[in-house]
């Protein structure tokens, strides 16, 4: 299990901060989304120790979900609000069936989809659903990783063509 808390450690302390957004992208906010206060550190700290006990199974990450996580951009991206509901919902419904907080003090729109497509692969992988509501929250997750790593293809294939 080492491996899996490892990582939710090093994403959990990383540089997790929102960078402005480009044009086209109506999502990003120009201010760090670091929780910033004297126990913003401790509210980090106490969802990480949280997760690590939610997380029932240590696991090797596959060279598609590694790929997957480096083409999300390191910032927040624009996503169409039908998009953007279906994924702040499956975060919500994962962090309320396995009493979980991904992102303590961070506004939805300020996670970088980076962070976002790793915490959810690391959910996806390492989660184990005991309960009906747990089921359906962590058969979520598939469909929106599949999204943010469509979007994120996307976004790398227009930013390849304009620089040609």
């Amino acid at each position: 299990m080492q491996g899996a808390r490892h990582a939710i450690i090093e994403r959990a302390h990383g540089d997790n901060e929102s960078r402005e957004a480009t044009s086209g992208e109506t999502w990003a906010a120009p201010s760090s989304s670091r929780v910033t206060e004297c126990g913003g550190h401790l509210a980090t700290k106490v969802a990480t120790i949280a997760e690590l006990k939610a997380l029932k199974k240590d696991y090797i990450p596959e060279v598609s979900e590694i790929r997957m996580v480096r083409r999300a951009p390191d910032r927040p991206i624009a996503l169409s609000e039908v998009d953007a509901r279906y994924v702040a919902d499956c975060l919500g419904a994962v962090e309320a069936s396995f009493g979980l907080v991904g992102f303590p003090g961070v506004d939805f729109r300020q996670i970088p989809a980076r962070a976002l497509i790793g915490k959810f692969i690391d959910w996806w992988r390492g989660l184990e659903p005991a309960t009906e509501v747990q089921r359906e929250a962590h058969a979520r997750l598939p469909g929106a990783i599949r999204l943010l790593d469509t979007v994120s293809a996307l976004m790398d294939e227009q930013a390849r063509r304009d620089r040609r």
